[in-house]
């Protein structure tokens, strides 16, 4: 806002104090030069900031995919315990492991 203040000052005092005659043409001009400034600012610092956003979600999606590549391989090695686990059982004849099967000797 001090920047507001600060040109609305400006402007009263330059209107004010007959700086120049009506039209203002000087005043339009100076005006008009400090806008085309400011917006090429504002589109600077906005491009600035669309290429740290697209940066940032170049990042994400990187560590998106590695987190994809590391659940595929979690499941890989899930299926092969599953199917692991089904043939030592197969090969058991669907018994239990003999040392589950016992109970626990008393003393």
């Amino acid at each position: 806002m001090r920047f507001v203040y600060l040109h609305v000052l400006w402007f009263g005092l330059w209107i004010g104090l007959g700086a120049e005659a009506y039209p203002y043409g000087l005043l339009t001009m100076i005006v008009s030069l400090e806008a085309i400034f400011l917006s090429t600012f504002v589109m600077i610092s906005q491009n600035r900031a669309d290429a740290k956003r697209v940066v940032l979600a170049n990042q994400q999606w990187a560590t998106v995919q590695d987190e994809d590549k590391q659940n595929q391989e979690l499941l890989r090695l899930s299926n092969e315990i599953l199917e692991l686990t089904k043939a030592v059982h197969s090969s058991m004849g669907g018994r239990p492991p003999a040392a589950a099967a016992t109970t626990p000797e008393r003393s």
